[in-house]
C-alpha cells in the first residue's frame, strides 16, 4: 500500500498539528458529554463511581445508561448491544464501538451513512447522491445482506433483498443520542442476518429535548437543510414533535450529467411516560417522503412507521420489557431496464420481548421471544415480473436464551446462548455462540469469542424472474430457487483493551470468518440467444483480519482518535464468486485507515478534522485519501455557527461502482449551518 509522496507532510500540517495551547484554556463543555447536557448539568450529574453500591442496584435500565457519560473506547463504557442488557465495555466480548452525539455533531455529518464512517471495521461507500454500499468485514454492495439495522429497536431492512434502502433513513443527526456498532455476528440475541455485524441508532429520551432547536443549513452538496423540533412536559410525561427536510446535489459523472439528486422531508414525534418508578412507555412515531433520482430514472418513496415499548422493573434484579412496532413503505420506480413504472411494497409488524434476571449473583440472564409478520412485492410492468409471485406473505418466529456467568468476580466472564428461528423460507434455524472476557486489571479486558451465524435467503434469492437484454446477445434470464438454504458462518474472534492512562486508551480485534453455502448466480443453460441463471448455494470461503482503535487525549483542548482496519480473503469468495445480485463476491476493501483530531481552540471556537485513506476496491474504484473538516463557533449557550469542508483535497472520486441506477463520482463539498435552542 502506497501513498502519494507529499500527502502525509501536507495534511498533517494543514489538519493536525495544531498550536499548543501556550495557557491553559477556559474551554467550553466537555466534547465527550452529549450535546443536550451543559457543564453545569454534568458537573450535578452523578457517574457510577460516585453512586453507591446500594443505590446502583436500584437504578433502572435506563438510569444505569445514563449514569456515566457514554465516550466510546473507556473501560467503563456501558453497551448493550452486545447482550441486549447494559454492560460495561471492559466485560463485553465482542468488537464493540459507540459513535456519540458530541462525535456526530463535531464530524459535520449530515445523514447516518456519514455517521458510520466515524466507527472503525465500517466500510461506508456512496454509489451516488442517494445510494450507498454500507458493511462491515466485506460483502461491499449497495444490496448488503449480512448486517442488521436498527433504530431504536425498529430493524429498518426490507426481506425483499436483505439489506436497507439507506436513502430511507432520514433521522435528525441532532436527536441521535449514540450509534452502538458491533463488528462481527450478534445473532445469538439479534437473530439472522446480523452476520457480519449489528448496527444499533438510538435517539435521546424525550426528556432531554425539552425546548425548542433550530437548524438550517446549506451549500453545494448538500444544498440545503433544516430541522426543527419543540419537547415539553413534566416528571412524569415528556415529549418531542419534529419535522426536518433535505436536498442533496448530483453527483459527476464525465460522459453524461447525472440525475441523482435526492430531496426528502418527514416529520416525527417521541413521547415517554413514567407513570411509577418502576414503568415507563416509550411511544415513537415518524412520516417520510422524498424523491431519489430528480430525472429518469426516478424513484419516489413514501414511508411510515409507529413503536410502542413498555419496560418495567420488577426488583433491582429483574426486569422485562415489551415492543411492538408498525412499520411500512412503498418505493415507486422508473427504472429500466429491470421493470417499469414499478412499485415495490413492504408491510412489517413485529412483536419483541425481553426478560432479565440475575441470579445467584453470579448469573446474569436474558431470554426472550418475537414474532414478525412480512408482507412484500413488487408489481408493474417491464422486462419480466422481477419477483414470482410479486407479492408474498411469511413469518419469523423466534427465541433465545443467553446466560453471562461470573467465574470470578471482577476478573473472568463467560457467556453462552443461542437464537432458535422457525422462518418460512428455511424452518429451523440456530445460532449459538460462547464468549469469555478476562479483566486480570482495571485497565485491561481480553476476549474470546466462537459464534454460528446465518443470513435467511430473502425474497429476491427464492422468487427473482426477471429478463436481460444485452447489447449483441445472448441475453440473460436470472431467476430464483426455492430450494436456497441460509448461509451460514463460523466466527472466530480474540480482542484486547487497554486503558494504558487516563488519557491513552487502544483496542485490537483479530477475527476469523468461514462462509458456506454463500447464495449467488450459478449459470444454468445457454443459447445462442439467452443465458439462464439461478441461484444456488454454490460458494464458500473465509475472510479474516484486524481492526485496531486509539484514543489519546493530548491535553484538555486537543484529543486524537484513530483506526486501522486490515482485510483478507480465501476460497471461491474471490473473482468467481457472484452474489444474489450478480455482484462479485469479493468486494472487500482491504485497508482503510482513519484519524480524527478535535480541537477547542477558545471556549466558544472548536475546530474538528478527519482524514480518510480507503484502498481500491474492483470494479474500478481506485484508492483515495480525503479529509472532512468543521470549524464552529458558539458566541453563546444558545447559538452556534459552523462550517464544514467534506471530501477534500480530491475535487472528485469514485467509491463504489455497484449501483443498478447510476454511480456517480463524489465531489468536494461545503456548507455552512446556524442552530439555537430555545
Amino acid at each position: 500500500m502506497q501513498f502519494p509522496q507529499g500527502v502525509w507532510a501536507c495534511l498533517t500540517a494543514t489538519l493536525f498539528v495544531a498550536p499548543v495551547c501556550a495557557q491553559q484554556l477556559s474551554v467550553g463543555p466537555d466534547p465527550t458529554l452529549p450535546e443536550s447536557i451543559s457543564l453545569e448539568q454534568s458537573l450535578d450529574q452523578p457517574s457510577l463511581d460516585d453512586v453507591e453500591d446500594e443505590d446502583l442496584l436500584d437504578m433502572d435500565l435506563e438510569q444505569l445508561t445514563r449514569a456515566d457519560v457514554m465516550v466510546a473506547g473507556e473501560m467503563d463504557t456501558e453497551v448493550s448491544i452486545a447482550t441486549r442488557t447494559a454492560q460495561p465495555i471492559s466485560q463485553t466480548a465482542a468488537a464493540v464501538f459507540v459513535i456519540t452525539n458530541e462525535m456526530i455533531t463535531r464530524s459535520g455529518a449530515r445523514n447516518i451513512p456519514e455517521a458510520l464512517r466515524l466507527a472503525p471495521g465500517v466500510h461506508v461507500a456512496r454509489s451516488n447522491s442517494h445510494t450507498w454500499a454500507i458493511s462491515i468485514r466485506g460483502f461491499s454492495t449497495q444490496y448488503a445482506n449480512k448486517l442488521l439495522v436498527q433504530i431504536d429497536g425498529r430493524a429498518i431492512y426490507t426481506p425483499i433483498f436483505g439489506g436497507t434502502f439507506w436513502d430511507q433513513q432520514l433521522v435528525p443527526m441532532h436527536d441521535i443520542e449514540r450509534i452502538e456498532v458491533i463488528r462481527g455476528p450478534g445473532s445469538s440475541v439479534w437473530g439472522a442476518n446480523a452476520t457480519n455485524g449489528v448496527i444499533n441508532i438510538v435517539t435521546k429520551h424525550s426528556r432531554d429535548t425539552r425546548g425548542g432547536y433550530a437548524e438550517a443549513g446549506g451549500g453545494n452538496e448538500h444544498r440545503h437543510f433544516g430541522h426543527l423540533r419543540w419537547g415539553g412536559g413534566d416528571s412524569e410525561l415528556t415529549y418531542r414533535v419534529y419535522a426536518m427536510e433535505s436536498e442533496d446535489d448530483f453527483g459527476y459523472r464525465a460522459d453524461q450529467p447525472p440525475s441523482d439528486g435526492r430531496d426528502g422531508a418527514t416529520v416525527g414525534f417521541r413521547a415517554d411516560w413514567k407513570p411509577t418508578c418502576q414503568d415507563e412507555f416509550t411511544f415513537t412515531g415518524n412520516l417520510l417522503k422524498g424523491n431519489s433520482n430528480f430525472g429518469a430514472p426516478y424513484v419516489g418513496i413514501e414511508s411510515e412507521n409507529i413503536l410502542a415499548r413498555w419496560n418495567h422493573q420488577v426488583d433491582q434484579d429483574t426486569d422485562w420489557q415489551i415492543q411492538l412496532y408498525y412499520d411500512q413503505f412503498d418505493r415507486e420506480d422508473d427504472f429500466p431496464p429491470f421493470y417499469v413504472n414499478s412499485q415495490s411494497a413492504h408491510r412489517a409488524f413485529d412483536l419483541d420481548t425481553l426478560f432479565h434476571t440475575r441470579w445467584r449473583q453470579r448469573h446474569d440472564i436474558v431470554c426472550g421471544f418475537g414474532f414478525r409478520d412480512y408482507h412484500t412485492g413488487i408489481t408493474g410492468t417491464g422486462l419480466g415480473d422481477f419477483l414470482a409471485p410479486q407479492r408474498d406473505q411469511f413469518d419469523i418466529i423466534s427465541y433465545f436464551l443467553q446466560d453471562t456467568y461470573t467465574v470470578a468476580e471482577d476478573y473472568l466472564y463467560l457467556t453462552l446462548g443461542s437464537k432458535m428461528e422457525h422462518t418460512d423460507f428455511v424452518g429451523f434455524t440456530y445460532q449459538p455462540t460462547v464468549k469469555l472476557a478476562l479483566t486480570p486489571d482495571e485497565r485491561t479486558s481480553l476476549w474470546a469469542s466462537a459464534a454460528r451465524a446465518v443470513r435467511t435467503p430473502s425474497q429476491s434469492d427464492r422468487d427473482l424472474n426477471y429478463y436481460l437484454p444485452q447489447p449483441s446477445p445472448p441475453d440473460v434470464l436470472g431467476v430464483g430457487s426455492r430450494s436456497v438454504m441460509a448461509e451460514s458462518a463460523m466466527v472466530y474472534e480474540l480482542g484486547i483493551r487497554r486503558q494504558e492512562s487516563d488519557s491513552f486508551y487502544w483496542d485490537l480485534t483479530a477475527y476469523y470468518s468461514d462462509y458456506d453455502d454463500v447464495i449467488s448466480f450459478v449459470p444454468q443453460s445457454q443459447t445462442p440467444s439467452l443465458i439462464t441463471v439461478q441461484y444456488d448455494n454454490a460458494y464458500s470461503g473465509a475472510v479474516y483480519g484486524a481492526e485496531l482503535l486509539a484514543m489519546l487525549e493530548v491535553n484538555e483542548c486537543w484529543r486524537l482518535r484513530g483506526f486501522y482496519t486490515w482485510m483478507q480473503t480465501t476460497g471461491d469468495l474471490g473473482p468467481t464468486g457472484i452474489d444474489s445480485f450478480g455482484v462479485p463476491l469479493d468486494m472487500f476493501v482491504h485497508n482503510t485507515a482513519s484519524i480524527t483530531s478535535s480541537h477547542d481552540l477558545t471556549s466558544k471556537l472548536k475546530f474538528d478534522g478527519t482524514l480518510r485513506y480507503v484502498d481500491s476496491v474492483r470494479g474500478g474504484v481506485s484508492h483515495y485519501i480525503v479529509a472532512d473538516v468543521r470549524l464552529a463557533y458558539r458566541p453563546c449557550k444558545h447559538w452556534e455557527y459552523s462550517v464544514v469542508g467534506q471530501n477534500l483535497f480530491d475535487d472528485k472520486h469514485l467509491e463504489s461502482t455497484q449501483d443498478l441506477y447510476e454511480s456517480t463520482e463524489v465531489q468536494t463539498g461545503v456548507f455552512g449551518m446556524v442552530s439555537c435552542e430555545f
